[in-house]
C-alpha cells in the first residue's frame, strides 16, 4: 500500500501552487510536493516500488501521496531545503572538506552509489543516467552520503521480453 500524507501531517499548508510546492512536515522534514497523475494503471505500482526502495537505499526519500482539491502530489524529501541542504556532486567540491576527502572516503561514496544501483538492478530496474546532475551529496556530521535522484527516468526490464519505461512521475527536478 502506498503511504499517504494527510493535511494534519503538514505544518501550515495554506494556499499553494498547483504543480509544485514546498512545505515542512510536522516531524520537521522538509518536503517537496510534485503534482502527479494517478489515472495511469502503472503509476501506483511505480510509487509503491519507489516507497520501498526509498526506505533502504541512498535515494531521495518518498513520504507518500497527498491529495487535496487541486489534485494528487508525490511528497518527496526536499533535498535542497533540508538542513544541511544536499548539493549536486559537482558543486560539493566547493566545500573544502569534501574537496580534500581522503581516498578511502571517496571510494566509500562510489561504493554507496554502486550498491544503490546494484539493488535497483536486482529489482529489474535500470538507471538510465548517472551523472553529476542526478547524484547529490548530503553531509551528515563529518560523513558524506550520496543521494540518487530523478528515478522517474529509470527503465523497468521484464524477463518476458517486454521492455518498458516506468511512468514519468516527475518526482524531482533539481534546480
Amino acid at each position: 500500500m502506498i503511504p499517504k500524507v494527510e493535511e494534519r501531517d503538514i505544518c501550515d499548508l495554506g494556499p499553494h501552487e498547483v504543480q509544485e510546492f514546498r512545505r515542512t512536515l510536522n516531524n520537521g522534514e522538509k518536503a517537496l510536493f510534485k503534482s502527479i497523475t494517478l489515472t495511469k494503471w502503472d503509476v501506483p505500482r511505480a510509487l509503491w516500488t519507489y516507497s520501498i526502495v526509498s526506505r533502504t537505499l541512498n535515494v531521495q526519500r518518498f513520504f507518500g501521496i497527498f491529495r487535496d482539491s487541486n489534485g494528487s502530489y508525490a511528497v518527496m524529501e526536499d533535498l535542497l531545503q533540508g538542513e544541511p541542504p544536499a548539493r549536486l556532486i559537482r558543486d560539493a567540491f566547493s566545500d573544502d572538506k569534501f574537496a580534500h576527502m581522503n581516498f578511502d572516503r571517496r571510494l566509500r561514496l562510489c561504493y554507496e552509489i554502486a550498491v544503490t544501483v546494484a539493488y535497483l538492478h536486482s529489482l529489474d530496474i535500470i538507471v538510465r543516467v548517472i551523472s553529476e546532475t542526478n547524484v547529490l551529496v548530503r553531509r551528515l556530521e563529518d560523513e558524506y552520503l550520496p543521494v540518487l535522484t530523478n528515478l522517474e527516468q529509470v527503465r523497468k526490464v521484464q524477463f518476458d521480453g517486454f521492455r518498458g519505461i516506468l511512468p514519468s512521475l516527475g518526482l524531482y527536478a533539481v534546480g
